[in-house]
């Protein structure tokens, strides 16, 4: 083989070398270009995720709010449910009406004390202090507060 026929059998190979090579190059740029536009998909999801769960954490904030007071007014509603209880049950035990009731005037005659009614009636109070008929109202409670206009 002559020089000449040498040279153009390297040029050859190197010419097939730096065809395989930009084939690689090209296949790289385009395979960046696909990571850079998942990369922009995946930050535009994630300003969309970071946009919802703000508006997420207000809502919540505003259900606890909500929550909140009602619970409030509920613990109120509660404590006079049971200091009406206690009232029916030191009125319904008293032996004399008129030891019951110093500060009243003197009851009439046609005045009698109903047992039956401060059973149905005290039954009733007592039934609002079970935690599950509580949490059924807190639940209405915060329900209602939802569908009132603000």
């Amino acid at each position: 083989m002559s020089r000449w026929q040498k040279l153009r059998q390297k040029k050859s190979e190197l010419e097939e070398e730096v065809a395989k090579l930009t084939t690689k190059i090209d296949q790289a740029a385009a395979k960046s270009a696909g990571l850079k536009e998942e990369v922009k998909q995946l930050q535009a999801e994630l300003v969309t995720l970071t946009k919802e769960q703000a508006e997420m954490d207000q809502i919540r904030q505003k259900e606890n709010a909500a929550y909140v007071k009602a619970k409030t007014d509920l613990e109120q509603g509660l404590e006079g449910v049971r200091k009406a209880l206690a009232v029916l049950r030191e009125y319904y035990a008293s032996k004399d009406e008129g030891e019951f009731l110093l500060q009243q005037p003197a009851m009439p005659k046609s005045h009698q004390k109903k047992e039956g009614a401060a059973a149905s009636i005290i039954g009733i109070l007592e039934h609002k202090q079970d935690p599950q008929f509580q949490w059924h109202v807190c639940c209405l409670s915060c329900f209602l507060q939802q569908l009132l206009p603000r």
